[in-house]
């Protein structure tokens, strides 16, 4: 008796990271012509299932895909190949380079949060490179390096690719622990099904804390003897009898989950920040910082007020995007020329706070 399909099976896993690309306007075709690259016009041509390497996993090739334009900027999505130049003979071919190590970079800092940096861990050539990054993905990064990696991940916080992204790698983080938990609770006397027996099963999830948030990257956990209360984003009570909270669990309508201080840190622990070596406040991750009539700023430093209307602002220069009274840089460290006399924004704007975290996210300083 003949029936009619009605359904395709897809890999769960294929399906998350299909649809997230086609919620950025890519859509993915298998092709024998290469291993991965795009037109520029829409289409994300990946190599067909049997000439893929055993390890490689579609999931990851989209998402390395999706970190080379991000990396490569927004424009990047409609120019073939994200516009790099893969031809050894070129004399890009070495910037080319840089921007792929710069894409690695990318890739660790978007899955460290979930746990997942070796589960999707890239499968090229630079692998060596991808395992030999360290804790934080940008430390020991060259000048170029660093400045394309933090514009792929200040990318990847804007609208449409921070909601698409955040959604993909949450799904696929509990996917690999609802597989983890299938294969634990599995009858001893029948083996696990093809679907378990994957390469997820030489990649256990990470434990979680009691933030939830995972207590390795996938790579790392947190430097031995750290806890809660020596991270940069633990929030002290705000007053008596209130509970020690996780900002990097916070959201703009709550507050972040209730740790305890003294217990071990997650794998995301952050040592107490240096505000002149990240700035993020200060630079574009706020278009404008308001100023009341009463600060002093107003009259001690009028030309740095801008004005529109009645509404009085800092001025910023555009081309170094940052808060006019700025000056310095990433590598020397950055100051303010009238800090005595800043705004109440910023007296009142504290390292380690949701904001801040904000901050450094909107710059690519943190993921």
């Amino acid at each position: 008796m003949n029936r009619s399909v009605s359904a395709k099976y897809i890999d769960p896993l294929d399906h998350i990271w299909i649809a997230a690309a086609a919620q950025l306007g890519l859509t993915v075709e298998r092709s024998p012509h290469g291993y991965a690259h795009t037109d520029g016009k829409g289409k994300l041509y990946l190599a067909p299932t049997e000439e893929l390497d055993a390890d490689d996993c579609l999931a990851q090739i989209i998402l390395h895909e999706l970190c080379h334009g991000l990396t490569q900027g927004e424009d990047s999505f409609h120019k073939p190949d994200w516009g790099l130049c893969n031809d050894d003979q070129s004399t890009v071919y070495a910037d080319d380079v840089t921007r792929e190590r710069a894409c690695l970079r990318l890739q660790a800092s978007l899955l460290r949060p979930y746990g997942l940096r070796q589960l999707l861990a890239p499968t090229t050539d630079f692998r060596t490179f991808y395992d030999a990054l360290p804790r934080q993905p940008l430390d020991e990064a060259s000048p170029r390096e660093s400045q394309l990696t933090q514009d792929g991940l200040s990318l990847a916080h804007h609208p449409p690719y921070r909601r698409v992204l955040t959604e993909a790698l949450a799904a696929t983080a509990e996917l690999h622990r609802a597989v983890a938990r299938a294969a634990r609770n599995s009858d001893p006397a029948k083996p696990p099904s093809p679907s378990l027996m994957s390469m997820w099963q030489s990649v256990p999830p990470p434990k979680l804390h009691k933030s939830g948030l995972p207590m390795s990257d996938g790579m790392f956990e947190a430097p031995p003897a750290a806890t809660c209360g020596g991270c940069a984003f633990l929030k002290p009570p705000e007053k008596r009898g209130a509970s020690y909270r996780c900002q990097r669990t916070a959201a703009p309508e709550s507050p972040g989950k209730v740790v305890n201080p003294i217990a071990g840190a997650c794998g995301l622990f952050e040592p107490p920040l240096d505000c002149q070596r990240c700035a993020a406040c200060c630079r574009h991750a706020f278009s404008l910082v308001p100023i009341r009539p009463s600060d002093e700023i107003h009259w001690r430093h009028p030309q740095l007020v801008g004005r529109s209307g009645k509404d009085l602002t800092v001025l910023r220069d555009p081309e170094r995007r940052c808060c006019a009274a700025i000056e310095g840089d990433a590598q020397e460290g950055y100051r303010c020329l009238i800090y005595a006399h800043r705004p109440r924004t910023c007296r009142e704007f504290s390292a380690g706070t949701f904001n801040c975290l904000e901050a450094r996210r909107r710059v690519g300083l943190d993921a």
